[in-house]
Parts: structure tokens; sequence; C-alpha cells
């Protein structure tokens, strides 16, 4: 009986082992897919770590090439502001000119015109003036044709 006792203790004691063995079996195959799992995982991590350090240079590069892009445009728009103030200080000294230029010449219309009245006026009074010297001298000439005339029938007559 104690070695039946024994026995049987020796086989549920194997038993026990037996179903610890396959529990065991079990969580080691558990254990080792979840290891493969993970692996796996980890593989797709590396890829992934790759293909985003890619994707990083790629876009520092992109980044940096922008950043260039940006400070050339800057440097052209602050030349472009600085050209558009140097045309508008010169459109604005052209403007004055204009304005002097055109000051001086309506000043010198007035003073055509101030002069032409002037010597329209002066002009007509010495053309009457003229007109009546004319006139008397007309009259004058006319005297002494007759004058002449008048003697040289005395003339005529005297001869007779």
């Amino acid at each position: 009986v104690e070695g039946n006792g024994k026995l049987d203790e020796l086989a549920r004691a194997l038993n026990d082992a037996d179903s610890t063995m396959k529990k065991l079996t079990v969580e080691q195959q558990d254990l080792n897919r979840q290891i493969e799992d993970t692996e796996n995982a980890l593989s797709q991590l590396g890829k992934s770590k790759i293909s985003l350090s890619t994707q990083l240079a790629d876009t520092k590069s992109l980044a940096d090439a922008e950043a260039r892009d940006r400070a050339s445009l800057m440097s052209k728009f602050k030349s472009l502001r600085t050209d558009c103030e140097n045309l508008k200080m010169r459109i604005d000294d052209e403007a004055e000119k204009k304005n002097d230029t055109l000051r001086l010449l309506s000043k010198a219309q007035a003073d055509i015109q101030l002069w032409k009245s002037k010597y329209e006026v002066e002009a007509l009074a010495r053309i009457d003036e003229l007109e009546g010297s004319k006139a008397k001298l007309c009259n004058e000439v006319a005297e002494a044709e007759e004058t002449v005339e008048s003697i040289q029938q005395l003339k005529v007559q005297t001869i007779k």
C-alpha cells in the first residue's frame, strides 16, 4: 500500500509535472510568439526610423533651400523697395522741376502779353503819328509840285 501510495503520489507528481510542462511549453510558445512579434515590430520600427530619418533629411534640405530662397527674396525685396523709394524721390524732383518750369513759362507768357500790349499801344500810336507825318509830307509834296508847276508856267510865260 505504501508502494501504491508512493506510486500514486509519483503518478500525481508526474501528472503535475506533465501538466506543468505542457503549461510551460504553451507559455514558452506564447513567449516565443511575443518575442517574434516584438522582433517584427522592432524591424518595422527600424524601417520606419530609416524612412523618417530620410524624410527628416529631405525636409531639412527643403527647409534650408526655402530659407536661402526666402533670404534671396528678402534681399531682392529690400533692393526693389530702395529702388522704388529712389524712383519716387526722382519723380518728386521731376515734378518740382516741372512746376518750376510751368511757373517760369506762366511768368514768361505774362511778360510776353505785357510787352505785346505795350508795343501794340505804342505801335498804334506810332503808326498814327507816322500816318499823320505821311499825310503832311504828301500835302507838302503836293504843294511843292504845285509850286514847281506854277513856276514852270511863269517861266514859260516869261519866256514867251
